[in-house]
């Protein structure tokens, strides 16, 4: 099986883009492509190293966008251009354990009633390991995201079928936003073992805007209850609770949930 490897990229440190490609060039499974978006950079040496890779492996393909148009839209450029139905993502900064790609293609082989499959990840350099469940389920997601994107490979004609596309109107939490409506229409799956080093960097935009957070957060979670309940009046509550959250908060949402029940039960009586 062919896999599309998906890497968006946007003036990323040289030597942090290195590592990513590299880790691609040496997995222990090779029959893939490398597809590679660069979302209008403009630093050269971030371009000179996209160009320096190209010529050196043919397995690499890059797609140079017009202007800078942000992470959703660059994942489904990618996705609509790769040419396999197994795809992967991995993002720019990251590095695949070299056992990665072989691990999930063997998963799908064995399991092609799945959509998605994942797996832990090693943050670094905090040296911790975020381990997701086995096999999420809608209620694992309405918690949390339970799929680390640089993790995730993905049958992309279940894509196709089901018309999931990353919002491109959300500028942060996108791949949290499609994976809880994934989740509505496939089987989801993590490998119990870390698949990939995930690079923390205090100029990400999960660090770099608590509020942008907060608010995707409020839109994801109202999203899936309109989809959870016909419940006007629950409904409703939970979108009041959301709207109140605080910028640069982010209380527990299992807590507000647990007040519009209560608020939701008493009108009914």
């Amino acid at each position: 099986m062919s896999v599309s490897v998906l890497m968006p990229v946007y003036n990323t440190e040289p030597e942090y883009l290195s590592q990513a490609i590299e880790s691609i060039l040496s997995q222990t499974y090779s029959d893939f492509e490398l597809l590679i978006y660069d979302d209008a950079s403009v630093r050269e040496d971030t371009l000179s190293t996209l160009d320096r890779y190209a010529e050196k492996d043919p397995r690499i393909r890059i797609i140079h966008g017009r202007k800078n148009a942000g992470v959703a839209v660059a994942r489904n450029t990618l996705i609509a251009e790769a040419k396999n139905r197994l795809c992967a993502f991995l993002d720019s900064d990251d590095i695949a354990k070299p056992f990665r790609l072989e691990r999930q293609v063997e998963f799908f082989e064995s399991h092609p009633d799945f959509g998605i499959c994942g797996g832990w990840f090693h943050r670094f350099p905090s040296d911790t390991t975020i381990a997701p469940p086995a096999r999420p389920g809608f209620m694992d997601f309405l918690r949390e995201n339970c799929l680390g994107n640089s993790t995730v490979m993905f049958d992309r004609e279940l894509y196709a079928k089901f018309g999931l596309r990353f919002n491109e109107n959300l500028p942060i939490c996108e791949d949290y936003d499609i994976y809880t409506r994934a989740v509505r229409y496939m089987k989801i799956a993590n490998l119990q073992e870390v698949l990939v080093e995930y690079r923390e960097r205090p100029d990400s935009l999960s660090h770099a805007d608590m509020g942008a957070l907060s608010e995707a957060d409020s839109i994801i979670h109202k999203d899936m209850m309109d989809f959870l309940t016909e419940d006007e009046s629950l409904r409703g509550g939970i979108s009041e609770l959301l709207a109140e959250m605080a910028p640069g908060k982010r209380p527990s949402f299992f807590t507000r949930l647990r007040r519009c029940f209560r608020k939701s039960h008493h009108h009914r009586s």
